[in-house]
């Protein structure tokens, strides 16, 4: 599933830089845990991890997404490039100040 381009509806965000996606044909669904690539950002009960978490889910949540996987990480989530409404959801974070690359 490397490098491989995804259309995903995103279910779930569960940090700044953590989202959950369902992909796939209807009847067919994979359910996948995704970390943006390239980015941190603070976890939930950090400061403005809240925040982060926030902004993230306003630019992707019950959004179609773009999910490009670039690696695989050792929590086994899926690293990806992710863009939600046409923008890279990693590059808004950090234009926000709610990320770091």
């Amino acid at each position: 599933m490397l490098s491989a381009s995804l259309l995903c509806l995103v279910v779930g965000i569960s940090d700044g830089d953590t989202l959950t996606a369902r992909c796939g044909q209807p009847g067919s669904y994979e359910q996948i845990k995704v970390r943006l690539s390239a980015i941190d950002a603070p976890e939930s009960k950090q400061p403005f991890g809240n925040r982060s978490r926030q902004n993230l889910s306003d630019l992707c949540f019950q959004q179609q997404a773009k999910i490009k996987v670039v690696n695989v990480d050792r929590y086994k989530r899926k690293v990806a490039d992710v863009e939600c409404r046409g923008k890279d959801a990693g590059q808004e974070q950090v234009a926000a100040g709610m990320a770091w690359v």
